[in-house]
């Protein structure tokens, strides 16, 4: 038998948890398009430093570690 997450013990569409299964879903896509977000802006902050670095006449030897504000994420 095939179980239907959105179905009680009685076989009856269970409303409630088919809108929060829903209600996660949607957080969890939301959480991965930010990520991805975060993640291309680092990268372009990363390029940009950089480049403003090297117009002034300098290099970066190491490694340029940033911290998300939003999330605590470190980037390096």
């Amino acid at each position: 038998m095939i179980s239907n997450k959105y179905k009680n013990s009685e076989g009856y569409t269970d409303m409630t948890a088919q809108l929060v299964l829903n209600s996660i879903m949607r957080e969890k896509e939301d959480e991965d398009i930010l990520a991805h977000a975060d993640s291309r802006r680092m990268r372009y902050l990363i390029k940009g430093v950089k480049a403003l670095a090297e117009s002034f006449g300098f290099e970066v030897e190491g490694r340029i570690m940033l911290r998300n504000k939003r999330t605590g994420k470190i980037y390096c």
